[in-house]
């Protein structure tokens, strides 16, 4: 029961902290990727205006596909991990 139990609390650990640090790296970060949302915005004030507000009305999808991403990415390690801890 309570090895059940641990197994379970690592498993969400391992998704929460997955889904953070992605979430975190491709949203605030400026990378080599350039992905970062104000990089995004400052890329944006360069365009004309109509481009510009297409940008930014799609940057609500991205930052919802970032955040949805990284939260498959996370259950998927979570559940590995539970699997590779799971005692028979």
């Amino acid at each position: 029961m309570i090895k059940k139990f641990l197994l379970q609390g690592i498993s969400v650990a391992i998704m929460l902290l997955t889904l953070i640090y992605f979430t975190d790296t491709f949203l605030v970060h400026d990378n080599i990727f350039h992905c970062s949302i104000s990089s995004i915005i400052h890329q944006a004030h360069h365009l004309t205006i109509v481009q510009h507000l297409l940008i930014l009305g799609l940057l609500p999808i991205y930052i919802a596909t970032i955040v949805y991403g990284a939260c498959l990415l996370g259950a998927y390690l979570g559940t590995k991990v539970g699997y590779l801890l799971k005692t028979k």
